[in-house]
């Protein structure tokens, strides 16, 4: 893996408290299992709970406001009109800074007390069948259509500008309705521009013993 995904995630655990999902395509839902090598920033995936005939609704997805995230104090933005169309003009200061944008972004989760009971229902911990440094994605985040920007060093640019115009308080990077195009760049590591039908994060639970049998502990937690 280059070492600006390794940032990548490390970055977004730290700053948002989730894991992101690299490649932004991989197809994620919830109930995946996975293990996370966290000196490598790597994940193996490993299915899904339903190939142990494991099933839980989800709640409803919820709808969030289309979300912006940039690196603390080494990207600055300039967004103004050019000719029939929108110029978002974004400049990084450090290597490795990032720039992103969700359009149309829902959050659905699994009911931890619920998943619980149908894990236990299924695995014993004596039994021995569970992986316990595997996880299970509990919480998921799914957009429409989400850009990242990741730059090469200080002096990166990336200029993304609109198909036409229209009000500057409309303008979204990552929605695929404004035709957007990288008009220029300089010195970028990583380019993903209103990719459409992704799931840009998700959280985690681990399986842990107890008392005769599996609790679940948020990962990171304990």
């Amino acid at each position: 893996m280059a070492r600006y995904n390794k940032k990548y995630i490390r970055m977004i655990r730290t700053d948002l408290g989730r894991f992101p999902v690299w490649p932004l395509q991989q197809k994620v839902a919830l109930g995946d299992v996975l293990m996370f090598h966290g000196r490598k920033s790597l994940y193996s995936w490993h299915g899904n709970l339903t190939q142990w005939g494991i099933s839980v609704t989800p709640t409803g997805a919820q709808t969030l406001l289309n979300e912006y995230y940039e690196t603390e104090h080494n990207v600055s933005m300039k967004l103004g009109p050019g000719v029939d169309c929108v110029v978002a003009d974004f400049k990084f200061m450090k290597k490795c800074a990032v720039v992103a944008q969700s359009f149309e972004q829902v959050y659905s989760v699994l009911p931890i007390e619920a998943l619980k009971v149908a894990i236990n229902q299924r695995f014993s911990p004596a039994d021995k069948q569970w992986n316990t440094d595997w996880l299970i994605v509990t919480e998921l985040w799914q957009a429409e259509a989400y850009t990242t920007l990741i730059s090469g060093g200080n002096g990166g640019e990336a200029i993304i500008k609109s198909g036409g115009l229209i009000p500057l308080e409309s303008f979204n990077i990552a929605n695929p309705k404004l035709n957007l195009s990288v008009s220029s760049k300089k010195n970028m590591n990583y380019i993903a521009l209103a990719e459409q039908a992704v799931c840009p994060f998700f959280r985690t639970h681990r399986l842990i013993r107890y008392r005769g049998q599996y609790a679940l502990r948020a990962y990171g937690e304990g």
